[in-house]
């Protein structure tokens, strides 16, 4: 029997493709990318990111707040979750007693350095604000303050998954009756650091990326934020409904997938499970898809396994955003609701030549005639996520 879900009701987004969801529509239906060259991140790494086209101080003029205040993820993530409070039409008093689950990977790192370049050169620290502002908990305090949400928090870090298990998470609280009202999602800014260890890595791709593709030579990174409003109550209106989620860890390898997709494949027929559904009930994939060899040729095996010769529409969006990390999954369950709700199945970004012996990936956007999309984040360390959307 279908499970009706858990009730969506407000949804932000601030990405390289747009701020806010009428931009974010916009370019998904354009097919617009926001990938180009990195102008405001501090780094000798030349490669083209998902850039968002705003400093900090005109993000903290939007949001009435001091500059120089906070981090860049602070900022990313307090812009979108107050797009998806003011849709979801939350009062001041049902605002102090809601949750707050976000997420994050690199929480204040963008700015470390300018507390520790100094030390490091042995000249003193820089400042201090610097350094408690590194913790990933620290954007989920300043957001909390500055939106004023005054229920219970916790910050979630599990990589590339962290998105989608902040929203898994409000899912539970909603349904198991410890929260009437969640705001839930992730953010991550550019930073030195991550461009560093990714290309450390060697998955950087010199070039915009093309996911899911024959070609393809690794990721392009990306910022972002994206939050949605979860609540119990039943006379609110809804922009869509989370019907299933599972999470899941395959532990075989720190950075790389199983060869069969084993995690990838697990989380997606538990979500189903949850949901109430089978595989022929779903009309839409947003995969992972970061186009690394190894991410896209495991998740398309795991794809193939559960819904053999009989795939729905699928495709990735981070040839449109770049990967954004802990935000990743959030934006692309924002994506999959726009999907339902515009009846409008994404393309596959950057899509060149299709991958050899596997079904290829959307080369436009296609008509959609479905009640439910699915989303996959997978997280390095094995930690993979599949959410399912209803429509509203």
């Amino acid at each position: 029997m279908a499970n009706r879900g858990v009730k969506i009701i407000g949804m932000g987004a601030v990405s390289s493709i747009g701020v806010g969801i009428d931009a974010t529509l916009e370019s998904l239906r354009s097919g617009r990318s926001g990938i180009g060259p990195i102008k405001n991140c501090a780094t000798t790494i030349d490669v083209p990111a998902g850039e968002v086209g705003l400093t900090d101080n005109e993000m903290a003029g939007l949001l009435g707040l001091r500059p120089h205040r906070h981090s860049r993820t602070t900022l990313l993530a307090t812009l979108a979750a107050r797009e998806a409070i003011g849709e979801a039409g939350l009062a001041p008093d049902t605002l102090k007693k809601a949750a707050l689950i976000s997420s994050t990977t690199t929480g204040g790192m963008r700015e470390t350095p300018l507390f520790y370049a100094p030390y490091a050169k042995g000249e003193g620290m820089g400042p201090l604000s610097h350094a408690w502002r590194h913790p990933t908990a620290n954007h989920t305090d300043e957001m909390a303050s500055a939106l004023g949400i005054g229920g219970w928090r916790t910050t979630i870090s599990t990589a590339c998954s962290s998105g989608a298990n902040a929203i898994l998470t409000g899912a539970m609280m909603i349904e198991s009756g410890m929260a009437e009202t969640v705001v839930a999602g992730g953010a991550d800014a550019l930073c030195a650091f991550t461009l560093g260890g990714f290309n450390s890595l060697k998955i950087l791709s010199g070039e915009a990326c093309h996911p899911l593709s024959e070609g393809r030579d690794g990721l392009n990174l990306g910022e972002g934020a994206a939050y949605v409003v979860m609540t119990a109550d039943e006379g609110k209106p809804s922009c869509g409904w989370l019907s299933g989620w599972r999470n899941t860890n395959d532990a075989y390898h720190q950075t790389a997938m199983s060869d069969d997709g084993a995690g990838c494949r697990a989380s997606m027929r538990g979500a189903m499970e949850k949901a109430g559904i089978g595989p022929s009930g779903i009309g839409y994939i947003n995969l992972h898809g970061t186009a690394t060899p190894n991410n896209d040729q495991t998740e398309m095996a795991a794809i193939e396994a559960v819904w053999g010769g009989k795939i729905p529409f699928f495709g990735s969006t981070k040839g449109l955003t770049g990967h954004t990390l802990a935000a990743s999954g959030a934006l692309e369950a924002v994506f999959c609701l726009l999907a339902l709700r515009e009846r409008m199945a994404w393309a596959s970004a950057g899509l060149t030549t299709p991958m050899e012996g596997h079904p290829p990936a959307l080369g436009s956007n296609g008509p959609l005639e479905a009640e439910y999309a699915l989303s996959n984040s997978l997280g390095f360390g094995g930690n993979c996520t599949s959410l399912i959307f209803r429509k509203a």
